[in-house]
């Protein structure tokens, strides 16, 4: 494989660059994209249920009636227009176990892949994708820890790549990214058919470079740690070619290195796979905007209104 390869001649490939650093290290200076963060509740004593969805999702009570869930959302986007909204892109497309739920939003947060992992009941617990990542408090980071420590002694008697890939979303929401992206290699080495782990390693390793980069330690060779992220959601999208995160997030890499014709080419393909992903409509149109294609630019953003990112609607009125 293209990205294991590298990996493996990473030396190699260094000394060829050090007369000639990547500019991609540089883009890495750009600023980060938006997340929003919510705080996950306390344990519960089923394993999947301390790690579901539910325990990071806002507790609203129910709205019952259409109308008063008509007029809530109404409310939302009346709200949300007014406000002054930056011009960064939406963040990129994660697997986790914790998520804030978006009932606004149209995007299809789904893919038959996870499903079936999900409904097998294999990993700790149901995984989701979303832009919103949560912060863990110290009772969930304990917790983790104690899932590293279990799954490290079931490693040791039998290794299986999806043990490997659960240890590796354990250390992933610890922020131990060098060892989730070790364990997701050790995976993907068993097996490279999965697809998730190739999508979570390229995931966690630009978490890595965002810490180097927060920190002043990108060198060089994380220009090479870049390229292998792109070419793992490359190989994500040769095994399902409708994975329209991997498209996503790969035009959200594409954008920040500022190569935005090719960030448009792959939003358009995650837009091809999923005609409501709003994010995708959303940077697509800051990114035609970049290039000066200002009508397209607010074409898309208004579809991205439409699905329910309603500040895209302030940076039309802002463009216009």
């Amino acid at each position: 494989h293209t990205a294991y390869t590298l990996e493996q001649k990473k030396d190699s490939i260094l000394a060829a660059h050090a007369q000639n650093p990547s500019s991609m290290t540089d883009s890495l200076t750009a600023p980060s994209t938006d997340v929003h963060i919510a705080k996950a509740q306390t344990k519960r004593r089923d394993r999947r249920k301390e790690f579901s969805t539910r325990t990071a999702q806002n507790q609203q009570e129910p709205i019952e009636e259409e109308e008063t869930a008509t007029k809530y959302e109404s409310d939302i986007r009346g709200s949300v227009q007014k406000k002054y909204a930056h011009v960064v892109n939406e963040p990129n497309i994660v697997l986790s176990y914790y998520t804030n739920s978006n009932t606004v939003r149209r995007t299809n947060y789904f893919h038959y892949t996870i499903d079936d992992y999900n409904r097998r009941h294999i990993l700790p617990a149901p995984l989701y994708f979303t832009t919103q990542e949560v912060t863990l408090n110290a009772d969930l980071i304990n917790q983790h820890f104690e899932q590293i420590a279990t799954l490290t002694n079931r490693i040791n008697r039998a290794p299986t790549p999806i043990l490997y890939i659960a240890r590796a979303i354990e250390f992933a929401l610890v922020q131990d990214y060098t060892s989730a992206i070790d364990d997701c290699t050790q995976a993907i080495i068993m097996d490279g058919s999965i697809a998730f782990a190739w999508f979570c390693r390229a995931n966690w390793r630009y978490k890595l470079l965002e810490f180097q980069r927060a920190s002043g330690e990108l060198t060089k060779e994380s220009s090479i740690e870049f390229e292998i992220m792109l070419r793992d959601y490359d190989y994500v999208t040769t095994l399902c070619p409708d994975f329209t995160f991997a498209y996503y997030n790969k035009a959200n890499m594409l954008a920040l290195s500022k190569n935005y014709d090719a960030a448009i080419t792959h939003y358009s393909l995650a837009i091809h796979y999923d005609p409501d992903f709003a994010e995708a409509y959303f940077n697509r149109g800051l990114t035609y905007i970049y290039l000066d294609q200002v009508d397209k630019g607010i074409a898309d953003l208004s579809k991205a209104g439409e699905l329910g990112i309603y500040q895209a609607y302030n940076l039309i009125t802002r463009f216009e």
